[in-house]
C-alpha cells in the first residue's frame, strides 16, 4: 500500500465517527426516536407525533440518509486493511466489505422508509403506523450482513500471526462479541 492509499485508508477510519455523530443527531434527536417510542403506542397518538413534529423528522431523517453515506469510506478502508492483513486471501476480506455495504443499506433505508411517513403527516395514521413499524423492523431485524462483517473482521484479527500484529487480540474478541450480540434483536424487536 503506497502513502497516498495509507492515508486515504487513514482517513477513512475516521469517517464512521462522522457517521455515528450525524446519526446521532439526524436519526435519533431530529428523528425523534432517542428515546424510542413503546411499540404498543395507539396508530393516533404516533400520527400526532408525526403531525407535530414533521419539519424537524423530516430534516433529520434526510441527515440520517446522509449519514450512511460516511461509512462507505470506513467499510472500503477496513476492507483493504484486511485484505493486507490476509496476504492476497479474499473470503474474509470480501465478506466483510459485502457484509457492510450491505449494513449502510440498513439504517439509510430504515430513514428512507420513516421519512415517508414525516413527509406526508396528514395520511390516515394506520399507514404512519405501518411506515413507522416498517422503518424500526428494518433497523432492528436485519442484523445478519452485521454480524458477518464483524465476525470476519474477528477471524483476520485472529489469523494476524506476524510478530507485531496489526490489531491487538482483543479487538479479535470485540468483533466477534459486537457481531453476535445483534443476536438479541432477533429475539426483542422493538
Amino acid at each position: 500500500m503506497d502513502r497516498g492509499e495509507a492515508l486515504l485508508v487513514r482517513l477513512s477510519a475516521w469517517s464512521v465517527l462522522v457517521f455515528i455523530a450525524l446519526f446521532a443527531i439526524g436519526w435519533g434527536f431530529l428523528g425523534h426516536n432517542i428515546p424510542p417510542y413503546n411499540a404498543a403506542t395507539p396508530a393516533d397518538e404516533l400520527a400526532a407525533i408525526y403531525r407535530d413534529n414533521a419539519a424537524t423528522m423530516r430534516i433529520g431523517f434526510s441527515l440520517g440518509i446522509l449519514a450512511c453515506a460516511f461509512m462507505v469510506p470506513w467499510v472500503v478502508g477496513l476492507f483493504r486493511i484486511m485484505l493486507a492483513m490476509e496476504d492476497g486471501r479474499l473470503m474474509l476480506p470480501l465478506l466483510q466489505l459485502a457484509g457492510g455495504l450491505l449494513t449502510v443499506c440498513v439504517p439509510m433505508f430504515s430513514c428512507v422508509i420513516l421519512l415517508a411517513a414525516a413527509f406526508r403527516p396528514e395520511q390516515d395514521p394506520a399507514i404512519t403506523r405501518m411506515l413507522f413499524d416498517l422503518g424500526w423492523l428494518t433497523i432492528d431485524m436485519v442484523w445478519g450482513v452485521t454480524t458477518l462483517q464483524y465476525i470476519a473482521f474477528g477471524a483476520v484479527v485472529l489469523r494476524d500471526q506476524r510478530a507485531q500484529p496489526l490489531f491487538p487480540r482483543w479487538m479479535a474478541s470485540l468483533g466477534i462479541f459486537l457481531g453476535l450480540e445483534f443476536v438479541l434483536e432477533f429475539i426483542m424487536p422493538h
